[in-house]
């Protein structure tokens, strides 16, 4: 049986869902593509809507570990209604990899 700590987590701002779900996120992307220098985050959805008074921003920048620039914006395309993509960047600030995460309550989904 699961601890009810497992079961029922509270993440750091006043909404859990902008918390948990994208510094999962992060933690998986670090743990797949490694450590880079520079991130360019791109929120889309509520994310963007209330992601800076939810600290999501907060929560992404302390979890990646290197500079990261935020681009917010309304203009989702995809089906679900969350997500951010991430770009990492080398030490030049080029483009060297992405993942895109989508997000369902407090569920990450990577596609």
């Amino acid at each position: 049986m699961q601890a009810i700590r497992e079961l029922y987590k509270i993440g750091r701002g006043p909404s859990s869902s902008h918390t948990l779900a994208p510094e999962r996120a992060c933690r998986l992307f670090v743990q797949e593509f490694g450590n880079y220098p520079y991130y360019v985050v791109e929120l889309y959805g509520s994310l963007s809507l209330t992601g800076k008074g939810h600290n999501t921003d907060l929560i992404i920048q302390e979890t990646l570990p290197g500079e990261v620039e935020f681009k917010w914006n309304l203009e989702w395309k995809e089906s679900f209604p969350n997500g951010f993509y991430v770009k990492a960047l080398n030490e030049k600030k080029k483009w060297n990899m992405s993942g895109r995460f989508f997000l369902w309550e407090e569920e990450v989904f990577r596609f």
